[in-house]
């Protein structure tokens, strides 16, 4: 991964590229550039990834798509948590990220996944995007507690729904299994 970030952010490169590395788990990132830009809100987050280089950007001669994300010069945890639905579509999960560093990781996992649908010829859906967001968040928040959540089922659900203070889901029905024998 191909990391630009406008010194106009006052976050750490390091911190930044871990984030975006969390995001992008699971999709080949050697080809794609992620060039962050400071934009004038305080809060908000937006991204836009393309399937071919656009011709007046620059880029390294190893990029083959880029991706750019628009953040806050100074994020900070003012207007959060931040609960967004993609607009327009029904389907669309309903995401809550619980600090700007959330919201980061799945901005940059919805547009990886457009990524992943320019390498492999899928159509391009806002939906699966989102979703597959919705499971990086899930992923993140996990490596955050320490413990694993099950993504497996491939089905969406949020993360409180699936760790409480009662343990994980696996946790609590095993605990179930024992005391119904």
């Amino acid at each position: 991964m191909i990391l630009r970030v406008s010194p106009r952010i006052a976050v750490p490169e390091e911190d930044l590229h871990a984030l975006l590395q969390e995001g992008f788990r699971g999709v080949g990132k050697d080809d794609v550039e992620i060039q962050v830009v400071a934009n004038r809100s305080r809060w908000i987050f937006s991204g836009k990834a393309w399937p071919e280089l656009p011709t007046r950007r620059a880029t390294s001669t190893r990029t083959r798509y880029l991706v750019e994300i628009s953040m806050p010069r100074k994020p900070s945890g003012d207007g959060f948590p931040y609960r967004w639905k993609y607009p327009r579509l029904k389907t669309a999960p309903r995401l809550e990220a619980w600090n700007w560093q959330e919201r980061l990781v799945a901005l940059a996992a919805h547009e990886a996944y457009h990524v992943r649908q320019f390498r492999l010829g899928m159509r391009k859906s806002e939906v699966a995007a989102e979703r597959w967001a919705g499971r990086s968040l899930e992923r993140f928040r996990a490596a955050q507690r320490g413990s694993a959540i099950s993504t497996t089922t491939g089905r969406w659900s949020e993360a409180r729904a699936i760790s409480s203070s009662e343990g994980t889901r696996s946790e609590r029905i095993s605990r179930s299994r024992v005391r119904k024998t």
